[in-house]
């Protein structure tokens, strides 16, 4: 699920969430946790930096039935 929705941030803002997907691949990933304050921290900061700024809105539809398989 994590890579998917880096790869749909990608497709609006090239490059965002590049290094945590590497780290999704590796043997051992860190913890969702993690992943999600990484990303969310790096959307913010992309957010505040009007050279990179962009409209960007997530929904998450149906969270709840995300399965972990």
């Amino acid at each position: 699920f994590l890579s998917y929705l880096i790869g749909a941030a990608q497709s609006i803002v090239p490059n965002v969430g590049q290094d945590l997907l590497s780290m999704l691949q590796s043997p051992e990933p860190p913890r969702v946790e993690i992943i999600l304050t990484s990303f969310i921290n790096e959307l913010a900061a992309i957010a505040q930096d009007p050279s990179r700024c962009c409209i960007l809105g997530l929904v998450l539809d149906d969270y709840h039935r995300i399965e972990s398989q």
